[in-house]
């Protein structure tokens, strides 16, 4: 966590653009660490990232499904509202044009709202961003979203449909380049110099 802070607080060039105290981030950031509980570890680091309102981040990690399963559906944000644009030849009930109400039994604007601080990008793309995946956020295909919608007539019904549509990968084969995962833990090189390798590091290779 401290590699990734000091990557940011040495080389990041925009700080000049947004008001953020990227000092006082360090400090929670190393807490979450603490708990050696990755989805909260991952969770403090979208949260500080976000606050730079930068739409270039993306962070993998093992603590996140590699693979994403969801409805052969997509919405998008038309007026402002979460509207369907596609839907697959096998997806009864619903018509192009169709306004999306809840998830899963929650209003539409409740994870949007949550989920906007851990977004990773800017605050006037988010909404659009995630709406897009609200819906097809389930790790296995095997399982189903409930979908409420309201349509043109303004009728409300819901749907339960199965999340069987492979949506992407995180492209975990592509991640070792980049944490140097061949690297050993801990070494002495030339000069007396010690290199520890981050990614690869957790407190049980420390003594007491």
């Amino acid at each position: 966590m401290s590699k990734v802070w000091g990557v940011m607080e040495h080389f990041y060039q925009y700080f000049h653009h947004v008001p953020v105290d990227w000092k006082s981030e360090l400090r929670p950031l190393l807490n979450a660490c603490l708990t050696q509980d990755g989805q909260k570890i991952g969770d403090a680091l979208k949260y500080s990232l976000t606050k730079l309102q930068d739409n270039h981040f993306t962070l993998y990690s093992t603590d996140i499904p590699s693979e994403f399963h969801g409805p052969d559906v997509s919405f998008e944000l038309v007026d402002d509202e979460p509207i369907l644009v596609y839907k697959g030849d096998s997806v009864a009930g619903l018509e192009i044009g169709d306004e999306l109400i809840a998830v899963d039994g929650r209003s539409i604007d409740t994870p949007i709202e949550e989920k906007i601080p851990y977004s990773l990008i800017s605050t006037h793309v988010a909404k659009s961003v995630i709406l897009g995946s609200q819906v097809r956020s389930k790790a296995q295909a095997t399982d189903s979203v409930t979908i409420d919608i309201k349509n043109k007539d303004n009728q409300l019904s819901s749907i339960q449909l199965p999340t069987d549509k492979y949506i992407f990968n995180s492209f975990y084969n592509g991640v070792d380049r980049y944490i140097h995962a061949s690297q050993p833990t801990y070494q002495v090189l030339e000069n007396n110099i010690h290199y520890i390798n981050l990614s690869k590091t957790t407190l049980k290779i420390f003594p007491g």
